[in-house]
């Protein structure tokens, strides 16, 4: 019992010694942290979206959320007569499509993308518990 005592403070003086010189170099050594917003390529604070969701039978939707932020942009760049007649144009009409058309359970925003813009790769079969009753077929907005 004595023995263990005096490893336990032994290595307890180790460690503090350590933390007492390395904990202070490594942060002289490091170069200044500072918090600052990164956007990718072709993005601004101006340009950004930022889809909130309802909460109200949607509370498995962050992967739509993110998909619907990522066409808006897109949606943005181009000219809106590029975009087909019947298309949802901006965030919230776009979300609301995937809300109208898919199951609140979780997804991935690849097969939110697949969806929107052709549709044709999705297997209703692969996604029996994701869509609505009859809206498997939907979307395809670019088809």
């Amino acid at each position: 019992m004595k023995n263990t005592i005096f490893r336990s403070r032994r290595f307890f003086f180790r460690a503090s010694a350590f933390a007492a010189v390395a904990l202070p170099l490594a942060a002289a050594l490091a170069p200044s942290a500072r918090a600052e917003t990164v956007w990718t390529k072709g993005v601004t604070a101006d340009n950004y979206f930022d889809t909130t969701k309802y909460w109200t039978n949607d509370k498995n939707f962050c992967w739509a959320a993110a998909a619907t932020n990522i066409i808006a942009w897109w949606q943005a760049q181009v000219p809106v007569s590029v975009i087909p007649d019947g298309t949802p144009i901006g965030n919230m009409a776009i979300y609301d499509a995937f809300c109208a058309s898919f199951n609140d359970v979780g997804g991935h925003a690849a097969v939110a993308w697949e969806w929107y813009f052709g549709g044709c790769n999705l297997r209703a079969a692969n996604y029996a518990n994701d869509f609505q009753e009859g809206k498997s077929d939907s979307g395809r907005y670019w088809e």
